[in-house]
């Protein structure tokens, strides 16, 4: 089944001109499902940074989403040795620099689709700010951003979860990459706990396999 799916991902453009309503639909909207295809078949190890550059030169940043550069972006990133790659991640990353809201603790993106956004592609600022972080974990770990989206992300949690299953995977998705290279170094220590003079107890701190889910849904 999944070769199948990526069988037909392969010729996404062509399945999409094979649907009668799709030319109801905004350019953005066909090139942000095109960059999702791209982006679907990186995470299943197939090197697509060529036609993610195609695709990138073919329509520039008009008529991409800030979700489709976040989809080429990790796409752009399937060919280390590429290097005809490198100018278009740099141009992509310095764009979305942009494009984004920070203050001192946390940062997000805002984009729209306009009247697709909902009905075609189930938009929401909290996925765009997950695939955006996802991204920039491919790209550049270091950078500031990563950890203020994250506390974004988790600012907008509401009773252990977010708004939507589309939120919900691709923040869950995000924040697993980013757990696992910000926060790789397990912990395993003690915390003993005292009131002046007076010994209260002590608590183990040692990650499990599921901790992940733990600290996202606690």
């Amino acid at each position: 089944m999944l070769g199948n799916v990526l069988k037909y991902l392969e010729n996404i453009q062509s399945e999409i001109d094979q649907l009668s309503y799709t030319k109801y639909w905004s350019e953005t909207t066909r090139f942000s499902l095109i960059s999702y295809a791209l982006y679907v078949r990186a995470k299943n190890h197939q090197n697509v940074a060529t036609e993610a550059l195609q695709l990138f030169t073919q329509t520039g940043f008009n008529k991409l989403s800030l979700e489709a550069l976040g989809w080429l972006l990790i796409a752009l990133s399937t060919d280390k040795n590429n290097h005809s790659t490198t100018p278009a991640i740099k141009t992509i990353y310095k764009h979305l620099q942009g494009k984004v809201n920070e203050t001192s603790e946390t940062a997000n993106f805002i984009t729209s689709y306009g009247d697709d956004g909902q009905s075609v592609m189930l938009h929401s600022d909290q996925r765009t700010d997950a695939i955006l972080l996802e991204a920039l974990l491919h790209i550049d770990l270091k950078s500031t951003l990563c950890t203020k989206l994250c506390k974004g992300l988790q600012a907008h949690k509401t009773k252990g979860a977010w708004k939507s299953t589309q939120e919900n995977c691709f923040v869950l998705i995000a924040l697993n990459k980013y757990f696992h290279i910000k926060e790789k170094d397990t912990p395993n220590f003690s915390a003993n706990i005292w009131l002046d003079q007076d010994y209260c107890g002590q608590h183990k701190y040692k990650v499990e396999q599921q901790i992940l889910i733990q600290l996202i849904f606690r």
